[in-house]
Order: structure tokens, then C-alpha cells, then sequence
């Protein structure tokens, strides 16, 4: 489920009509009907800060999915939340880290590194959960007992080794992306009438 954020303010400006009520209430009938659940938040479509991603992170406790995919705004030019981010915001020029699992733009007052580690923890509060690691190991359904039993130690690898990218990840100022702009052009192709500040 993309249901991108819980903020009401940010799905209006994001174009999503799934208000955080909405959400909550699609995500206890799947799982009374015994259907896991798998959600998208993206960081960054709001200036973020360690209060703002450790209120999302509550609000994800509070719904209680199986699953948190933590995704990061990337500029990609065919959204419209990607033609709204301004070219010195980018912070990552290297596009082939553009995968959505680590900050590309500058995001309010937070570094990018702060950011990601925000959200680090913020994967590590949501699944430290004992009813829920409880409930994984005593599903009732085979199949989804043998999908939680498979995916657990796989996210696990996967939160560890992005762990270990991130202390080795290098990002530019903010700024440094307008100097180089042919860097950026396989995924933001200049719009008409050139780039100006903007992304589109």
C-alpha cells in the first residue's frame, strides 16, 4: 500500500486521497480477513526532522502493518512531487544511488545523513514490536507464516547492509547540483525553455 504519509497536509499536497483514518481502517480489515500487509511511507515530502519522522513511526505502530518499506523522495521528472523539488536541493549527483532507499534531496534542516539515520531507527522502532515478532512466529496460515519466517531474515540483511552503504555514502552541498546538471539529465531532462531553478 502506498500510502505515502499519515500527514493529511502532505496527501493533500501529494495528490493522495487516502487520509490517515482511511489508511488505518484498510489495514485492520485486511488483516481480519488474513491478508499482510506491506506499506510505503516516503521521507522528505515534508521538511523533516527527528520529530517528524519519530511521530510518523508512531502513527505506523499505531496501524499496525506487517510490513514498513522506508522510502526517500527522489526527484524522478515524470512526478509531480519530483518536478516540484529545485535543482539545489539535490544532494546526491551520482544517479545510480537514486533507488529510493537513501536520500537525494535536502530535506528541511536535517542533513541527509541525519535523515537516513532517522530513519534507520525508525525501521528498528517499528519492528520492535514483541506482539508483533510474536505473531509472526505463530501465524496460523502456513503460507504467510512461511512468507514472514522468509522475509524476516531478509529484511534483516537488508537493513544491515544498507546500514554499512550509508556510512560510506558521500553526498554534495546543496547547491553543487546546478554546476553540474549534465550529470542529472538521464532522469531529469531539461524542461522546456531550459532548467532554471526548478525540476521538471
Amino acid at each position: 500500500m502506498g500510502i505515502e504519509s499519515f500527514d493529511d497536509e502532505v496527501l493533500k499536497k501529494v495528490n493522495k486521497a487516502n487520509p490517515g483514518g482511511i489508511t488505518r481502517e484498510a489495514i485492520s480489515l485486511l488483516r481480519k480477513n488474513g491478508i499482510l500487509t506491506v506499506v510505503n511511507v516516503i521521507h522528505g515530502l515534508k521538511d523533516e526532522s527527528w520529530l517528524t519522522i519519530l511521530k510518523t513511526t508512531l502513527d505506523l505502530r499505531r496501524a499496525g502493518p506487517d510490513f514498513y518499506n522506508a522510502l526517500h523522495l527522489t526527484p524522478l521528472s515524470w512526478t509531480k512531487e519530483g518536478r516540484d523539488v529545485q535543482v539545489d536541493q539535490i544532494i546526491q549527483l551520482d544517479q545510480s544511488r537514486w533507488d529510493f532507499r537513501k536520500p537525494v534531496i535536502q530535506s528541511g534542516r536535517m542533513s541527509p545523513f541525519q535523515q537516513a539515520l532517522a530513519v534507520k531507527f525508525s525501521e528498528v522502532l517499528f519492528y520492535s514490536r514483541p506482539l508483533w515478532i510474536f505473531k509472526q512466529l505463530f501465524l496460523r496460515d502456513p503460507v504467510q507464516r512461511r512468507i514472514a519466517l522468509d522475509g524476516f531474515p531478509r529484511l534483516c540483511r537488508v537493513f544491515l547492509s544498507e546500514c554499512f552503504a550509508l556510512f560510506r555514502a558521500k553526498f554534495s552541498k546543496p547547491g553543487e547540483a546546478s554546476k553540474d546538471l549534465r550529470r542529472l539529465s538521464l532522469l531529469l531532462p531539461g524542461r522546456k525553455g531550459g532548467w532554471g531553478s526548478g525540476v521538471a
